[in-house]
Parts: C-alpha cells; sequence; structure tokens
C-alpha cells in the first residue's frame, strides 16, 4: 500500500540521487562567508538516525549561491562524542559550527541560537529536505526589501471567517508570494524561515509554556511569537513551493516513525494552535483585527485591456481604477474572478499586470472548452468572436448550478463586481455581494431584453441581499425608480474618478491627420447614437457655414460601433473635410488632444455619469455639455450646459467659446476647479468604506 503512495507525491519525483553526492561530499571544498560579521546564520538541529542522513541536507546548504556566514548545527548533549565528529568532519573542516545543548525537541532548532546570536539574522532549515541553490539567496534578497518582516518560501494562510478562526485543514495550503506582509500568513519552517533579530516576542524563551501548550508545533509557537511581537510575515517572490526530500522512504512513512507532520496533521496543529490562541488572547484579537478581508474582485470588464475599441471606456476606466486603489489597501486581500467567456482573456491580462494574482478557476469541462473558443476565435477574428459570444449569451440558462463555485466562496467574505451582475452562485453562497451599477439604459424602453443582450447578466439577479453603488444621484434614483424592491439604504452613490497624466510631445496632428493651421472642437466617446453626435455635427456644420468658418474643424475621436458608420458618414458625406474621424485614441495620446482643443463637447442624450467630460477640464479644455440625466451634477457650473435638442442653443454655445477668450478662460478655471473635486481615491473610499463597516 505504501508503494501506491509514490502516485500521489509529484514532488518525490525529484528525490534526490544519494550515491552521487556522497562521492561530491568527500570533496566538499565550498566553505562560507568567513570574511563578514557573523551576521546571516543558518541554524538547523536533528536527532536520533536522522544524523546519519543530514549530510545530504548540509551539503545543500554549503551548496548556496549565497553563502551564509556560518551554519550551526545543534545537537543534544549525548552526541558530543568521536562517533558525532567522524560523522561530520568534512563539514566541519570546511566551516560548520556544532554546538551541543539541551535537548527541547523541535525547539533546539532555533531557540538557542535565538540566545546565542541576539543579533544576528538567523534562518532556520529542516534536516532532511535538499534546498536548491538560491534558496538563501531568495530569503535574503526579500530581507533587503523589507527588514522589519519574517521571510519564508512556504506559508499557509489563516482562513477567518464570522471572526473565528477556521480549523488547519480549511486554510489555504502553500500560497504563492503576495506582494505584502500580514499576520495571517503562517510560516512553515520546513521551507527554511529567516528571522531578524528581535523579530519575536521576548515570551518565545518560556520553556515551561512551549513544551506545555505546542510541544511538537514549533512552527505554530514562533508565529504567535512574531504576532505578539508584532512581527509581519512575507512570503518570498519567487518562493520555492516545491521542496526535495533526502529520504522519500521517510516521507512516505515506511518506516512508521511517528514524526512531527504525521503527529500534526491529524488534529495536533488545531489542538496546539488553539492552546497558544486561548493562553494569549491578545493574538487572536490582532489577528482578527489586520486580517484583511477576503475579497473577490470581478476583472470580466478588462477583457479589452489589449484592444483599441469602444469597451475601452468609462465602465473599463472605472473597474480598472477602483481594482488599482483597492489592490493598494491592507484592508483587503484581493482574488479575481472572470466570467467563464472572458477567462483566457483575464488570464492574459493578469499575466502582464499583476503576475503573482489569483484567479479563481471553478469552470466546469465545457466552460473551460468554451472559453478556449472564444479565445481562439477572437484572433481569427473578431467577428467570428462575437458570433460565439452571442450564441453563449442564449445557451446560457441551459447551464446548470456551479456547485463547486458556490462551495469555493465559503473561503471568501466579499465580492466586487465593478460592472458585471451577481450570478446566482453568489447570490446562494454566504459571501456578502456588492454591484456597481453605472447606468439602467437597456431597461429605459421598457422592452423585453433579448436573450444574448449583455444587459441582461448585468439586471438578471437584481437582489435586496446585495449592496449597490451608483455613479452619480441621478443613477441612483433611476435605479430605485425600475427596481423597487431594493431598499434606499442598500444604494450608495460614489462618484467616479478621474486621472491626470502629463501632456506627451506627441505629434497628434500628424498621428491623427489633424489639419495644423486649424482649430479643433473635440468629442471623445464611444460613437453611438446616445451619444447625440448627429446633433452635434449637424449643427457644427451649420455654425461655420454661417460664419463662414474656414480655420476649425470637428474632431470626433473614439472607437466607432459598426451599426453607427453608415448613419454617420452620410451626414458628414458632403463636408468631410470640415470633420475628422480619429477612431480609437491611445491612452497616452489624450493629454495633448485634449489640450489642444478648443473646445470639448458631450450632448449626450442619456449619461450615467460622463467621464470624458472631468478628462477634458483637467487639461484645461472648456466643456459644451448636454443638460440632461447625471450631466447637470457631475459639471455643476463648470461646463456651458445645453439642451441636447436645441439646435439654436449648440450653435451659441459654439459660437461663445469659438470667439469670446474671456468666457472661455472663466470656464477653463471652472473645469479645473471642478476636475479636482473628482478621483478614484475618493471613489474607492466610499466603497472600501461600507465593505469594512459590513465585516461581521
Amino acid at each position: 500500500m505504501e508503494i501506491c503512495k509514490l502516485f500521489h507525491y509529484k514532488k518525490h519525483i525529484h528525490t534526490i540521487f544519494r550515491p552521487f553526492i556522497d562521492l561530491r561530499i568527500k570533496e566538499l571544498q565550498y566553505g562560507l562567508n568567513t570574511d563578514a560579521p557573523n551576521n546571516l546564520i543558518i541554524s538547523l538541529t536533528t536527532y536520533g538516525n536522522r544524523l546519519k542522513e543530514i549530510k545530504y541536507t548540509l551539503f545543500s546548504l554549503f551548496s548556496q549561491s549565497l553563502k551564509p556566514d556560518k551554519i550551526v548545527l545543534w545537537l543534544d548533549d549525548s552526541f558530543n562524542n568521536d562517533k558525532t565528529h567522524k560523522l561530520l568532519k568534512n563539514f566541519i573542516q570546511n566551516g560548520l559550527e556544532v554546538r551541543f545543548t539541551k535537548d527541547i525537541g523541535p525547539y533546539t532548532k532555533l531557540i538557542p541560537a535565538l540566545l546565542n546570536f541576539p543579533d544576528s539574522i538567523i534562518v532556520t532549515a529542516d534536516d532532511d529536505i535538499f534546498y536548491p541553490q538560491d534558496w538563501l539567496k531568495l530569503l535574503y534578497q526579500s530581507y533587503l526589501e523589507d527588514k522589519t518582516a519574517i521571510h519564508c518560501h512556504r506559508a499557509h494562510k489563516i482562513v477567518i471567517k464570522n471572526n473565528n478562526i477556521l480549523p488547519y485543514e480549511q486554510w489555504e495550503k502553500q500560497i504563492k508570494s503576495q506582494g505584502k506582509s500580514g499576520y495571517n500568513y503562517f510560516l512553515t519552517g520546513v521551507g527554511g524561515v529567516l528571522y531578524p533579530p528581535k523579530a519575536l516576542d521576548n515570551e518565545v524563551f518560556n520553556e515551561k509554556a512551549f513544551l506545555l501548550l505546542a510541544p511538537n508545533a514549533d512552527d505554530i509557537w514562533y508565529w504567535a511569537m512574531a504576532v505578539l511581537n508584532g512581527t509581519k510575515i512575507k512570503i518570498v517572490k519567487n518562493n520555492i513551493s516545491t521542496l526535495i526530500s533526502t529520504n522519500i522512504l521517510r516521507q512516505l512513512n515506511f518506516y512508521k516513525e511517528k514524526t512531527l507532520y504525521y503527529f500534526n496533521r491529524s488534529g495536533g496543529n488545531d489542538e496546539q494552535f488553539n492552546k497558544i490562541i486561548e493562553y494569549y488572547p491578545d493574538i487572536k484579537h490582532t489577528l482578527i483585527k489586520e486580517t484583511p478581508i477576503q475579497l473577490i474582485y470581478n476583472i470580466t470588464s478588462l477583457h479589452s485591456f489589449y484592444k483599441k475599441n469602444g469597451h475601452r471606456a468609462g465602465i473599463f476606466n472605472a473597474a480598472f481604477n477602483i481594482m488599482q486603489e483597492l489592490i493598494k489597501d491592507t484592508h483587503f486581500d484581493i482574488t479575481f474572478y472572470s466570467d467563464y467567456k472572458y477567462f483566457y482573456f483575464i488570464k492574459e491580462v493578469l499575466n502582464q499586470i499583476l503576475p503573482e494574482s489569483r484567479l479563481i478557476d471553478t469552470r466546469r469541462w465545457y466552460e473551460k472548452l468554451f472559453g478556449r473558443i472564444l479565445f481562439e476565435a477572437d484572433k481569427i477574428s473578431p467577428k467570428l468572436m462575437y458570433i460565439i459570444l452571442y450564441t453563449l449569451r442564449w445557451a446560457e440558462h441551459y447551464f446548470p448550478f456551479n456547485n463547486k463555485l458556490k462551495t469555493t466562496l465559503n473561503n471568501y467574505d466579499a465580492y466586487f463586481t465593478p460592472f458585471e451582475g451577481v450570478e446566482k452562485e453568489f447570490i446562494q453562497s454566504k459571501i456578502k455581494n456588492y454591484q456597481f451599477i453605472h447606468d439602467i439604459i437597456p431597461l429605459l424602453d421598457g422592452k423585453q431584453l433579448p436573450a444574448y443582450h449583455w444587459a441582461k447578466a448585468v439586471f438578471a439577479n437584481i437582489n435586496e441581499n446585495i449592496f449597490y453603488f451608483t455613479n452619480s444621484e441621478y443613477t441612483k434614483q433611476d435605479f430605485l425608480k425600475v427596481f423597487q424592491q431594493i431598499p434606499q439604504n442598500n444604494v450608495k452613490t460614489a462618484y467616479l474618478g478621474v486621472t491626470k497624466q502629463s501632456v506627451n510631445k506627441v505629434d497628434i496632428y500628424t498621428k491623427y491627420n489633424l489639419p495644423k493651421n486649424k482649430k479643433y472642437f473635440l468629442s471623445l466617446c464611444s460613437l453611438g447614437k446616445r451619444k447625440n453626435l448627429e446633433f452635434a455635427v449637424k449643427n457644427f456644420i451649420t455654425f461655420v457655414e454661417q460664419y463662414h468658418i474656414d480655420d476649425l474643424v470637428f474632431v470626433l475621436a473614439g472607437g466607432i460601433w459598426n451599426n453607427y458608420k453608415q448613419t454617420l458618414n452620410k451626414l458628414i458625406k458632403n463636408s468631410s473635410e470640415k470633420i475628422i474621424i480619429t477612431g480609437y485614441i491611445e491612452d497616452t495620446d489624450l493629454p495633448a488632444l485634449y489640450s489642444n482643443a478648443l473646445a470639448f463637447i458631450y450632448p449626450s442624450l442619456y449619461e450615467g455619469f460622463g467621464l470624458p467630460i472631468l478628462e477634458a477640464m483637467g487639461y484645461n479644455c472648456p466643456v459644451i455639455s448636454s443638460n440632461r440625466t447625471s450631466l447637470p451634477e457631475i459639471c455643476a457650473d463648470a461646463a456651458l450646459l445645453i439642451n441636447p435638442e436645441n439646435d439654436i442653443e449648440l450653435q451659441d454655445a459654439y459660437k461663445t467659446l469659438y470667439y469670446n477668450t474671456g468666457v472661455r478662460n472663466i470656464m477653463i478655471e471652472k473645469g479645473y476647479r471642478r476636475f479636482k473635486e473628482f478621483s478614484w481615491e475618493k471613489c474607492a473610499n466610499i466603497i472600501k468604506e461600507i465593505i469594512l463597516a459590513n465585516k461581521v
């Protein structure tokens, strides 16, 4: 039966070839960093027959690319004999220090080192692991980046639900580097741990306490003493999680030894952990207080991150910038989630912008297949991709409930989606759900949405148990009118933000075929019917013809939806020299485009927010805006507001900003003041306050 275990332990495929190492040990000439001031010390211990095998671990420690200043092997006084010295002769000759001390079980690995080298950096190692050559280097590099934390290669993540610490078996095991330190990262000594000087509370030396509370769980004791001391744990970047055992037979329990691993995994960890927490209640309080909320962030809206089309608009910016603010906040530990259809798109994005992030994958086999087909189809033709996408939207109501996803959600506290609707699996779980509503445009005419419409997914599961954020008070009131079952106190306005970038020295005139000898009015949006650009263009043509203006053009910037191209082209057919359609604008070119414009035109018939208006104001570009829906709320008195169906009002606004420099300067000043009132930090803070307030 034990042989069968081999097939369940992939890591043992890498077990070292011991006869080869025996030959190399005889010629050992590696030495230590003898010129250093003895500040970086590797400390380890062993017992019983393991002394005969520790040479393999020692060989790996002597072979490190970064040499330690000392390697100290602590042994029970009973090993102080000629046999021991002969067994370790080659290592002693190359700098190994063998020190004899009182046997305090697994604590012998670190406690004597802390007592004897209080001002040194101490790295612990296990006696039955063959450590890779860059093991110590990675630990030390991590320490140089943050000298206040304890650093380790392997750690579990303590999971807390409803202010209760879940059993050890429910913790997240062997997690990847998180980029930040925390109390909830439970270090495991087998991977090696670097302790800076004074990292542990002085209570660590309370022998009576640790032998009573955790006689077989030194890792738990050291973690507790770190928390008690206010020292956080950090996982090494590119941490080594797959370890090589020096004795596969022992690891698989062929020797029937009662190792610490086999004792602790059968309930011993929980028993000893709970004893320590009860004895030192401040540890639990600190852990709960400092443990970040396990937040799932729906990142589906960023699937067009590398595309240059109308999808990179307000919703995209909101999803990206709110995410940027949340990941900076230590109150949140974020795991990402994506609709199965865009899973491979999102995976590609995260690999580039957040390579160490986590992405939940609970897809069924057919969802993986459909997602891959969609991903590959997009490489062939976006049209083909959209045909498949619409087909999937139509068929989704036949998909069964995903129990695997619902079970996975038990490890998390909250779920935030910056646009997409809350799926039924989230609603039926115990997780707290938050959704951002940008507008309810698809529902305004009261018609039934087709099965393949994107809005179906956004609004299908509106629920009184979900907390909603809206981007304006106008959107909030519209939302509450349509969904009357939602309590008003379940909806909070969080105005979007705007980020000002430096103006690059790009020649936008050449790049986007703008006439260098002419001024321009600018409109920037996805060119669709709701944006009312026909109205803007028609009245612009009338204005320049009426006043015989030859030095002004109208620039339409942004991705054009295919179903709107024909209408727009027909409108400008006889005035093509006056209207310039640039198509998608690079993000880095936007500041220059705004800054050089004579005015920004935004006559939209319906807006949940109107982000481009604030962007224009931030680059000292005066604004003409519609006086409908949320736009007066966002603009205040910092724009010329016009009726988006009144030709004369728009033409008069054109005339004012073209001829009247004084008014333009006033609008620029007011606009910049208004721009500074909005930020992504303010937006995210409102979201964070609500989520934190609802933390159980």
